[in-house]
């Protein structure tokens, strides 16, 4: 099969660009030592008290071997907090500290203690009261940058239900490759703005492939770059030759494996939503 030159360079740099956010955010693992992913200030509107949820990883569990304890630094101010019972974790923990109403704008890191291996590195330093938002949209556990990629997952899902109406209902090729360039734009947009910033903010996320969070997120990366390439390659021939319909035919298949795989990714993106947050 020929492939346009136009597709052929759209092609190599996504290839390009995929390759270096992948190997950009793969850093050093660090054995059973618990990793604080993510710090996240909101809003508890009942009583207008902040709130940090504070997502910990902690890999390969076993007997004696657990997650007893957080510290959360305010402004210099360390204060311990006691996880009782003891938190094994194989699977996100998310942790709520109440830090009650909060007047100024204070910097807060959290570092968590495993009983056998030691405390994590310190978070990232992160400023609260500043905008924090109020709570998550589906769940208040979730934080942003989730909320941002469980939106992305529903609209690029509409997206293509469009796309497919208008080349199976309607019969109108021109409008289902827009549509389709529409779903694939959003795509690209969920993986530069949310998910590989998502993954270089986050410490130890992926030290357990075997363990259930680990290897969804895994599958939902790869199956999201597969997509992303077949994606640009297919929406660039179209777009390079719009008029003929027949080269469009004969991309068939490879159009029929990449809508497959990509409702494979969004439902795997749905799942590690539900893993992280709804199932906390």
């Amino acid at each position: 099969m020929r492939i346009n030159p136009v597709g052929k360079k759209l092609f190599g740099t996504s290839l390009f660009l995929l390759l270096f956010a992948a190997f950009s955010f793969i850093g050093p693992v660090f054995g059973d030592v618990p990793a604080v992913n993510n710090v996240e200030p909101w809003t508890r509107s009942s009583d207008n008290h902040t709130i940090l949820n504070i997502t910990i990883m902690h890999n390969n569990y076993y007997g004696g071997h657990y997650v007893d304890w957080i510290e959360v630094d305010v402004n210099g101010v360390v204060d311990a907090v006691d996880l009782s019972p003891p938190q094994p974790v194989d699977l996100p923990l998310v942790v709520q500290y109440d830090m009650n109403q909060v007047s100024e704008n204070p910097m807060v890191r959290v570092r968590a203690h495993c009983s056998i291996h030691g405390s994590s590195a310190w978070s990232d330093s992160v400023r609260v009261g500043d905008g924090s938002r109020v709570g998550g949209l589906f769940n208040p556990n979730a934080t942003a940058q989730a909320d941002a990629s469980l939106l992305f997952q529903i609209a690029i899902f509409l997206a293509l239900a469009g796309g497919l109406s208008m080349a199976k209902v309607k019969r109108s090729f021109r409008k289902h490759g827009t549509i389709m360039g529409i779903a694939l734009g959003l795509h690209t947009v969920s993986i530069l703005i949310v998910m590989v910033p998502s993954m270089l903010t986050s410490r130890g996320l992926f030290e357990g492939l075997l363990t259930g969070l680990a290897l969804v997120l895994l599958l939902h990366a790869i199956l999201g770059s597969l997509v992303e390439i077949l994606g640009v390659y297919l929406v660039g021939t179209w777009a390079a030759n719009r008029a003929n319909v027949q080269a469009c035919s004969k991309r068939k298949r490879a159009m029929q494996a990449t809508l497959l795989l990509w409702l494979v990714e969004l439902l795997m993106g749905v799942y590690a939503y539900v893993l992280l947050y709804a199932a906390t």
